[in-house]
């Protein structure tokens, strides 16, 4: 009778798994397939800081598998561990990270990796994974990597592969997307939350950075065809490689940012540096970058097209009138959804003599060319120096074919910047190359870029700000694999 007591107490003291369809415990689960519901059990299990790992094989969800602590979901790698979707749902993911109070303030890493996500071409479909967080407290921990991402094309609706509403900072690096339209797209939860709360400063950690993934579209009907955003959102595409083929036309722009708008705020900040963008075949009417308001470092990229043209372009303008929705007072302060402190410069043209491609204020601008298509008038015409529209060496400052630091951008060693300089100007300080970009650009470059942008303030360089890219590989990949042990490792 007392062993018997004993071993009845020993079973008492065992944790008992409620969830038959998770294998394991805390710190790491396994769920007994990729089916939803076998998925579900055990992230119902988890606990904050937990791994759930998902098993190789295929499963089709019709339900949005809806988390709100920061766990890690891992598949068995892209290509092994497939989910498709059967789920009608615009405003859910597949997965849908939206993290609670506790969450936010624990800030352990949420991590999805190593799992293929097909959307299905689903008219009206969701998106594959979608991170909301409607609050002044960022979660800054987030990593979405070694994915593959595919058809989100079809139907009606925009499907996003990573859809980032609101404050979720963090890095998605070295998946894949192929087939989609607005693939990774970054947007304000609560538009007056992020205008009134959050910061606007280049470089910093305050961002979700697309490093090192490659992003290819041949049936792409209309743009913007990989990034795009808008309501306080923001986003940085570094090192990353971008093909378009099939279409000839009507593919563009590849990145938008959102200005002034009837419903809702612009995009507060974007970077875009270090990207290859190849596109086969275009023609001459089209546009990589629609900055339409907002904060833009563009530099460092380079262009690869099966024409020797030079009608790419970055295409600045303005869309509707202040009144329409003003961003509030305070923290970052009144109209910065314009274009403003804005740069551009050396990016390259490599198929036509390295031809360096310039920033320019579209000649069909919607506020101040009162295209009355667009019901537009010069209400919404700004600058910050009293005058209407768009200015450039004011509001946006793009690199020429000479420097004298009385306006544009710079580039060269910091023994070769000019002594004094017209306020706002750019010079980017760097032993690079200013114009061969072999090596620093594409998916995890050999030599990544190294430099720092100084602006002239109102006297001078020594009263100005100074900007320098965020570190690479962001933080997040870290523990970070050995240099030089074999010629084709990738990073973490």
């Amino acid at each position: 009778m007392k062993i018997l007591k004993t071993i009845i107490l020993s079973l008492l003291l065992v944790p008992y798994n409620i969830y038959a369809a998770c294998i394991g415990s805390s710190p790491s689960l396994t769920a007994s397939s990729a089916n939803y519901a076998d998925v579900l059990d055990c992230v119902n299990a988890s606990n904050s800081g937990d791994t759930v790992n998902i098993p190789a094989g295929s499963a089709t969800w019709g339900a949005s598998l809806q988390i709100t602590k920061g766990i890690t979901i891992k598949g068995s790698g892209a290509g092994s561990t497939t989910i498709t979707s059967n789920l009608a749902d615009q405003s859910n993911g597949l997965i849908s990270y939206k993290p609670d109070e506790s969450a936010r303030k624990a800030d352990a890493l949420f991590r999805v990796t190593g799992i293929t996500f097909d959307l299905n071409n689903m008219a009206n479909g969701c998106h594959a994974i979608y991170l909301y967080n409607n609050s002044a407290t960022p979660v800054t921990k987030t990593r979405i990597d070694h994915n593959e991402f595919r058809n989100s094309l079809g139907g009606t609706g925009t499907k996003r592969m990573i859809y980032v509403m609101g404050a979720i900072y963090g890095v998605a690096d070295n998946n894949t997307f192929n087939q989609c339209n607005h693939c990774v797209d970054g947007e304000g939860a609560g538009s007056t939350t992020e205008w009134a709360n959050l910061t606007v400063s280049y470089g910093s950690a305050n961002n979700f950075y697309v490093e090192d993934n490659t992003f290819t579209n041949n049936n792409v009907t209309y743009g913007p065809v990989f990034m795009a955003g808008g309501h306080g959102g923001r986003y940085a595409a570094r090192y990353n490689t971008f093909s378009v083929t099939g279409k000839s036309y009507n593919v563009m722009p590849l990145f938008d940012m959102h200005g002034n708008q009837t419903a809702g705020y612009g995009m507060m900040i974007n970077e875009l540096y270090g990207n290859v963008w190849s596109i086969v075949p275009i023609n001459n009417s089209n546009y990589i970058i629609d900055q339409r308001g907002s904060r833009v470092m563009a530099f460092f990229n380079k262009l690869e097209t099966n024409t020797n043209t030079t009608g790419h372009y970055f295409r600045l303008r303005e869309e509707y009138a202040d009144s329409n929705s003003t961003a509030p007072s305070g923290n970052p302060g009144t109209y910065l959804m314009h274009v403003t402190d804005t740069y551009y410069w050396n990016n390259r043209h490599t198929t036509y003599s390295n031809y360096l491609i310039s920033a320019s204020i579209a000649a069909n601008d919607e506020c101040c060319g009162a295209n009355a298509g667009y019901g537009q008038d010069s209400a919404c015409c700004y600058n910050g120096g009293g005058t209407k529209g768009i200015a450039m060496n004011i509001d946006a400052f793009t690199q020429g074919a000479s420097f004298n630091a009385t306006s544009g951008v710079g580039c060269g060693t910091l023994a070769n910047r000019p002594a004094t300089c017209s306020k706002g100007v750019g010079y980017w300080a760097t032993n690079q190359s200013c114009s061969d970009l072999t090596g620093m650009v594409g998916k995890n470059p050999t030599t990544p870029i190294s430099g720092t942008l100084f602006i002239c303030g109102a006297t001078g360089w020594a009263d100005g700000s100074t900007y320098t890219p965020y570190a690479y590989p962001h933080p997040l990949r870290n523990p970070k694999p050995p240099v030089n042990v074999h010629a084709t490792a990738e990073a973490m």
